[in-house]
């Protein structure tokens, strides 16, 4: 597992991230699953390879069981986040997996514990005798694909195709549909996005921006957060933007824009370090008018050499200064 890919994971794999991810799946509304209802599972899945030796391997993103206590709903459901950082033809055939990998692991629990004891955990499946269950009431697998690439969505949402058409027509249903939710930040509208509790909220935004076309829109909105933000959303912010911002200690939290200045300062130093250490006539060109312009203002650059830096005439430069 990559760097990055922990980074993520660690995040999704809070309570009230999933909590919040699932209350906009399957309710629609916030506030309706307590964070406390949320188990994490870290379901591994035991291999052997081809030299024969036994090896345990991931076999979810991000695996929960959520008790579910609305609307006179008293029962659990499996929950799985797959994150996907880029565009996955395979995707909807991982979901089958997950899907059927979560009815196994119940299937041998619920026959290890018959085997054992010879009951069910539920009595009122029994028959009693035969003492043998009616009906082995298993937790439905609801699995999601949260989109983090830079590129939209574009798969499928289902797997009907990939049934013969026959067992459609003979009204045959599949052990798994195979059904992919997908969260997109990319096309997600603001009121689904409302629905999210805040930090969520502006790391889909982030995803949303992280292109260079939306390059103005994703600092305005850093810049501008007054959010508090713990250690793990600090660190997946980072990991996008590719450049550390300041990351608060373990429990502690830290506001959007105040982390968001160490990016600044780091990008102010660095272009004024190449400034002093150039050596070449034609100079490094810094694309960033506004820094630029703040080296010009306080007497850094003389208005040749920060028109020189952005490749446009002294006239233009100090037009567009005089317009800032």
């Amino acid at each position: 597992m990559g760097t990055p890919d922990k980074i993520f994971k660690d995040y999704f794999k809070q309570p009230h991230v999933v909590a919040s991810v699932a209350e906009m799946v399957l309710f629609n509304r916030n506030q309706c699953i307590d964070e406390n209802d949320v188990s994490i599972l870290d379901s591994v899945q035991t291999k052997i390879d081809r030299t024969g030796n036994r090896h345990k391997e991931l076999i979810r993103d991000v695996h929960s069981r959520i008790f579910l206590r609305e609307n006179n709903i008293n029962c659990a459901i499996h929950f799985n986040l797959e994150l996907m950082a880029y565009l996955d033809t395979a995707m909807v055939v991982r979901t089958m997996e997950y899907d059927i990998n979560t009815l196994i692991v119940q299937i041998r629990r619920i026959a290890s514990r018959m085997e054992r004891t010879g009951q069910v955990e539920n009595a009122e499946t029994v028959n009693f005798l035969t003492q043998l269950p009616h009906v082995l009431q298993l937790e439905p697998c609801i699995t999601c694909v949260v989109n983090l690439s830079k590129q939209k969505w574009d798969g499928y949402f289902s797997c009907d195709d990939l049934y013969h058409p026959r067992l459609k027509a003979e009204d045959i249903h599949p052990t798994t549909s195979g059904n992919l939710l997908v969260i997109d930040p990319h096309t997600m509208s603001d009121e689904q996005l409302d629905l999210l509790i805040p930090e969520l909220k502006l790391l889909f935004l982030i995803v949303r921006y992280q292109t260079q076309e939306h390059a103005q829109q994703l600092r305005e909105l850093l810049e501008n957060s007054e959010l508090r933000i713990g250690k793990e959303m600090a660190r997946v912010i980072s990991t996008i933007l590719n450049r550390k911002i300041k990351i608060p200690k373990k429990g502690e939290t830290v506001i959007m824009c105040e982390a968001m200045r160490v990016i600044t300062e780091n990008i102010k130093a660095e272009v004024r370090a190449e400034i002093k250490n150039e050596v070449k006539a034609e100079g490094i060109r810094i694309g960033r008018f506004e820094i630029v312009a703040e080296l010009y203002r306080d007497h850094t650059l003389s208005a040749e050499k920060a028109a020189a830096k952005l490749n446009m005439p002294v006239e233009q430069f100090l037009a567009r200064i005089k317009m800032c």
